[in-house]
């Protein structure tokens, strides 16, 4: 059995505690840019395989960040990104990217006070990530790392795995 349960919803961000038979897997920010694929999107390793006029087309980008403690089973990724990929509006002009990072510390950071300073904590763990993996620049992997991307351009799922070092 699995369950939900939205800890915060805003205009354009919603985070959520994702469940499985009572055991909490991880915990899912979604994220609604209101814009196309930026240009750091379309340096991620599908992206920069598609066509010009592909990438184009989206007008909107919902990016989906699952961050856990560590690595999730293939199985419960699968359920999770397939859950999460399925609540977002996927059509002609409109996609998502759903990344997930592990960090070993990440229920030291994050409390269940759910008080703006647990959320900024949760941001600051993608952000972090992300900033790092754009310059390629990871020199600590254990601490922080994305494990892979998937997206969906015009109904393709594309996926890229990152191994740890």
């Amino acid at each position: 059995m699995i369950s939900i349960d939205r800890k915060l919803r805003l205009r354009d961000l919603e985070i959520f505690r994702f469940y499985k038979e009572n055991k909490m897997l991880a915990y899912v920010i979604i994220e609604d840019t209101r814009g196309p694929f930026t240009e750091e999107d379309k340096r991620l390793e599908p992206l920069c395989f598609l066509d010009e006029e592909d990438i184009h087309d989206i007008v909107n980008v919902f990016k989906i960040y699952i961050l856990s403690d560590e690595p999730l089973g293939r199985d419960d990724s699968i359920m999770v990104r397939q859950f999460f990929g399925n609540l977002v509006d996927n059509s002609s002009i409109t996609n998502f990217i759903i990344q997930e990072f592990v960090q070993k510390d990440l229920y030291e950071h994050v409390d269940d006070s759910w008080d703006i300073k647990t959320y900024q904590r949760m941001l600051e763990i993608v952000v972090f990530c992300n900033r790092k993996v754009q310059k390629n620049a990871i020199k600590n992997a254990e601490v922080c790392h994305p494990i892979s991307f998937f997206l969906t351009v015009r109904g393709t799922v594309y996926n890229s795995h990152h191994e740890m070092k």
